[in-house]
């Protein structure tokens, strides 16, 4: 009976094995590391893409804030000089009034009857004045409240001086816009 050495074949079949084992085991680190290595490829592309897309979103940002305080700027430019054109209408609306009552109230005085004081405040126009007779208080009150801004005209005092002429001082509400005023200022 021949004996057959079977263990140089079975070394053989083990080494080709090993070797074939191997050999998938390299290809599959080849493949997992050219995977690793395209994805990796990949990522620093998207965060290259990623990072400009970014800086540029920040621009957009910088430019739209920029635009932004240009905006509220302008906005507040716009309204100061809104502001300041309502105080400019306003006060020459008031001075129109002044005016007209000035060129009215000599018509308005009875003979004998002077004004010492003329004064606004506080929506409020307050007069002194003085006169010769106690009659002619009583002639002027009666012309004044039939002028409309004299129709809530309230006596504050009424006295005789050492002089013999009678002194007086009474407040009337004085309002400062009219209508009128109103109509003629929104006109301009």
């Amino acid at each position: 009976m021949y004996q057959v050495n079977l263990l140089a074949w079975r070394q053989r079949r083990s080494h080709r094995r090993a070797a074939i084992f191997m050999l998938a085991l390299a290809l599959e680190l080849l493949l997992a590391g050219g995977v690793a290595g395209l994805l990796t490829a990949r990522w620093r592309n998207e965060q290259a893409a990623l990072a400009a897309r970014l800086a540029q979103w920040r621009r957009q940002e910088q430019q739209a804030a920029e635009e932004q305080r240009w905006f509220l700027q302008r906005r507040e430019q716009h309204q100061r000089l809104e502001r300041t054109l309502r105080a400019y209408r306003r006060a020459a609306a008031d001075n129109r009034r002044y005016s007209h009552l000035l060129e009215q109230l000599p018509s308005l005085l009875p003979p004998g009857v002077w004004l010492t004081r003329l004064r606004q405040r506080d929506g409020q126009l307050l007069v002194s004045g003085c006169c010769e007779r106690h009659g002619d208080i009583g002639s002027l009150s009666r012309r004044l409240s039939r002028h409309p801004p004299f129709t809530q005209m309230r006596w504050q005092e009424i006295g005789q001086g050492e002089n013999g002429h009678f002194l007086f001082h009474f407040q009337a509400a004085w309002t400062l816009r009219t209508a009128g005023d109103q109509a003629a200022e929104q006109g301009e």
